[in-house]
C-alpha cells in the first residue's frame, strides 16, 4: 500500500503539469516510469524474500512444518514459553537467531524512507554511496537511513515554526509548484511562477533546533528546491544566478523539451 501511495506522490504532480500543456510536460511524465520502476521492483523482491524466509527460518527455528497436525507443531513450540523445559534454552536461541536475520523486514528506516530516485539528481550529487545510503555493492541499506538534501532524495525532517504555527518542513510543499527552501534572502528575485518561495531562517521560518541547517547540505545563501512528492530537485548556491539562467534550470528540472524553451 505504501509503494501504491508513493506511486501517486510521484504521478499526480507530472500529471496535472502535463494535463496544463502536454507538449512541455510530456517528457516529464515519461519520468515516472524510470523513477518508480526501480522502487517497485525492489519493493517486490523484499516482500518475495521476506514472505519465503519465514518459511525457511522461523518455522524451521519453531519446528513447524505444514505436513504436521496442529497438536504436533504446538508440542514443537511449547518448550519457547516453558522455562523448565530442557529445550527451553535451545529454542529461544534458534528464535533469537530467525528474529535477526528477519530483522530487516520489521526494522529497516532505509528502506521506508530512505528511498531515493537516481535518475532525478544532478551532477551526480550524490556520488558513489549517496552518504551512506547504498552499499559498497550498489544496493540500499535497509538498516539505516541517512537524511540528505541530494538531489533524487525525500527532503529531511526538519521542525519550522512561524508565529503560532509550527511545521514540519515537508508540510511546507505545495500540490502544483516548486518549493524553494531558501536560507539565504533575495531568491525571490529571480521570479518563475512555477516556485514557491518560503524562507527558513531569519526573517522566515524559524529553524527549530537548527535542525533545518545540520541537514539542508547548503550554507546560509544557499537554497533547496523541493518537488510536490517531496523529493529534493536541486541544491545549490545563488552565486551569480539570472532570472534567465534560473527558468533555465527549472526547465530543466523539469525535462522541458529544447524547442520550447524561450
Amino acid at each position: 500500500m505504501n509503494t501504491g501511495i508513493q506511486d501517486a506522490n510521484n504521478l499526480i504532480w507530472k500529471l496535472e503539469l502535463a494535463l496544463r500543456d502536454e507538449r512541455k510536460y510530456d517528457a516529464l511524465l515519461d519520468t515516472y516510469n524510470t523513477e518508480r520502476q526501480p522502487v517497485g521492483k525492489r519493493v517486490g523482491l523484499s516482500s518475495l524474500h521476506n514472505m519465503r524466509s519465514h518459511a525457511a527460518i522461523m518455522d524451521v527455528a519453531l519446528g513447524l512444518s505444514p505436513g504436521k497436525s496442529i497438536e504436533e507443531n504446538q508440542a514443537k513450540i511449547a518448550p519457547a514459553f516453558d522455562e523448565t523445559h530442557p529445550d527451553y534454552a535451545a529454542k529461544r536461541d534458534a528464535i533469537g537467531r530467525a528474529q535477526k536475520v528477519l530483522g530487516c523486514e520489521f526494522k529497516a528506516p532505509g528502506a521506508v524512507v530512505g528511498w531515493f530516485y537516481p535518475s532525478a539528481g544532478v551532477n551526480n550529487g550524490g556520488g558513489e554511496f549517496h552518504t551512506g545510503q547504498l552499499r559498497a555493492d550498489g544496493t540500499l541499506n535497509p538498516e539505516f537511513y541517512v537524511p540528505s538534501t541530494i538531489p533524487g532524495h525525500f527532503v529531511p525532517h526538519a521542525w519550522s515554526h512561524k508565529g503560532n504555527k509550527r511545521k514540519p518542513v515537508f508540510d511546507l510543499v505545495g500540490m502544483s509548484q516548486l518549493l524553494l527552501l531558501a536560507r539565504g534572502s533575495g531568491w525571490e528575485e529571480l521570479g518563475d511562477d512555477r516556485v514557491r518561495y518560503e524562507h527558513v531562517g531569519d526573517g522566515g521560518w524559524d529553524d527549530v533546533d537548527e535542525m533545518w541547517a545540520r541537514q539542508c547540505g547548503v550554507s546560509e545563501d544557499g537554497s533547496v528546491l523541493v518537488r510536490p512528492d517531496g523529493i529534493v530537485a536541486w541544491r545549490g548556491q545563488r552565486g551569480g544566478m539570472t532570472s534567465k539562467s534560473w527558468e533555465r534550470l527549472i526547465d530543466k528540472l523539469l525535462h522541458f523539451p529544447v524547442d520550447t524553451n524561450s
